[in-house]
C-alpha cells in the first residue's frame, strides 16, 4: 500500500517512475500501467543490477525478507555506486530495531580498534 501511495502521488505530480519487474510478474499483470518507464527482466540478479544502475538513491519503505535483503544492499557502501541519499521511512518505529543493531555495529567496531 504504501508502494502504491507513492507511485501514485508521482504520477499524480508529473514525476518520474521507473520500475523494474520481473518477466513473470508481467504476465500475472503486476505491474503499474502508468509508469514513465518500465524495465522487464528475467532474473532477480538481473533486476538488482538494473536497480541499482538507475539508482538516483532509495527510499525504504515497509517490507519483509526481500525489503531488508534491499536495504542491505542499498546501505552498503560497497555496492552504491552514487552519492545519492539513502532514507528509511521509519513509520510507527518499524526500523528501530535496524538502527539500533547498526548502532551496536558501529560502536562495536570502533571499540574493537581501539
Amino acid at each position: 500500500m504504501g508502494n502504491e501511495t507513492i507511485r501514485w502521488y508521482c504520477i499524480k505530480n508529473n514525476g518520474e517512475v521507473i520500475g523494474v519487474v520481473l518477466e513473470f510478474l508481467i504476465r500475472k499483470e503486476l505491474s503499474h500501467p502508468n509508469l514513465t518507464e518500465l524495465h522487464i527482466v528475467t532474473t532477480m540478479s538481473e533486476r538488482k543490477y538494473k536497480v541499482v544502475a538507475l539508482d538516483h538513491g532509495c527510499i525504504e519503505l515497509l517490507g519483509g525478507l526481500g525489503t531488508l535483503e534491499e536495504i542491505t544492499r542499498d546501505v552498503s557502501s560497497s555496492f552504491r555506486q552514487n552519492d545519492g541519499p539513502c532514507v528509511f521511512y521509519n513509520i510507527n518505529s518499524f526500523y528501530q530495531p535496524m538502527e539500533n543493531m547498526h548502532n551496536g555495529m558501529v560502536d562495536n567496531i570502533f571499540n574493537f580498534n581501539r
